[in-house]
């Protein structure tokens, strides 16, 4: 399978209304979901509805521990599909790998595109691009696994690395030919971008406050490019939390980085609290 694709080709609307969540990926037993997860679709439900969303953006783990196995995985039923059952979440829900779904097989995921109403997952890193009322949005979507590496060794690892590999910062990619790929694609479509707005959105945070905290991979290679770029905001998960953090870019753009990976359970952790100074921490 191709890992990149330029997916919807731009799209006119009046409005663009999204819900942004991370980390749906429910249990690997019976039910195959949390109860915080029913009560964040539930919520997201009422949003939908009343907001009129017109897409959903799911930044990764979404079956937890590890992944699926093939495309027929009733995982995708179980924890994806009727959780997310409702009316008004029959959108499309456009999806990025997180670690715990390269731990299973990341192209099933892909795969799984086609027998899904809702789920949009073409590639493994891939383009959505909108223009709305004449504005131009443009949103890069990220393997930042592929990028960094993953947090743990799921085939030599014990139990307990792979439960607890939240406390792992990634070491570096599997595969360096293809991280290098990704990274030019970043660049390329950066540099050639014209748009009004610019998203982008990957698994792992640049900056979190919470147990994994900052991913020096993202921080060292991304982060200079967001700047550079003046991209408007990065959305990760990784973190089960939200938060909001700004901080200046070039000149008086400001640069927003939203976590919002609480959408199966929650963590209270501030462990790296001191990473982040006070008067940038907008939310949490």
């Amino acid at each position: 399978l191709s890992t990149y694709a330029v997916f919807p080709e731009e799209q006119p609307v009046n409005t663009l209304r999204a819900i942004i969540v991370g980390d749906t990926g429910g249990l690997p037993v019976y039910p195959y979901y949390t109860y915080a997860q029913t009560k964040v679709a539930g919520a997201m439900t009422d949003l939908a509805m009343r907001k009129n969303v017109q897409f959903v953006i799911n930044v990764g783990d979404n079956f937890y521990f590890t992944g699926v196995s093939n495309e027929y995985d009733k995982r995708f039923e179980a924890t994806f599909e009727d959780i997310y059952s409702t009316d008004a979440l029959q959108v499309p829900w456009y999806t990025v790998a997180g670690n715990h779904d390269h731990f299973g097989n990341v192209s099933a995921q892909l795969v799984y595109t086609k027998y899904s109403r809702k789920w949009r997952f073409p590639n493994l890193y891939y383009k959505l691009s909108f223009r709305v009322n004449g504005t131009i949005v443009d949103i890069l979507m990220l393997d930042t696994v592929m990028l960094c590496g993953n947090t743990a060794d799921v085939e030599n690892g014990g139990l307990l690395d792979l439960l607890w590999n939240g406390s792992h910062d990634p070491k570096g990619p599997g595969d360096f030919n293809r991280a290098d790929h990704q990274w030019k694609w970043i660049k390329s479509h950066l540099n050639a971008s014209s748009a009004d707005y610019l998203f982008i959105l990957g698994h792992y945070p640049i900056h979190s406050i919470s147990s994994h905290g900052p991913t020096h991979c993202l921080v060292e290679k991304l982060d200079p490019l967001l700047k550079r770029y003046n991209v408007s905001a990065y959305f990760c998960g990784h973190d089960h939390t939200l938060q909001h953090i700004v901080y200046p870019g070039n000149a008086n753009h400001l640069i927003h980085y939203v976590v919002s990976g609480a959408a199966s359970r929650s963590d209270p952790s501030q462990k790296h609290l001191d990473s982040v100074p006070s008067e940038n921490l907008k939310f949490q």
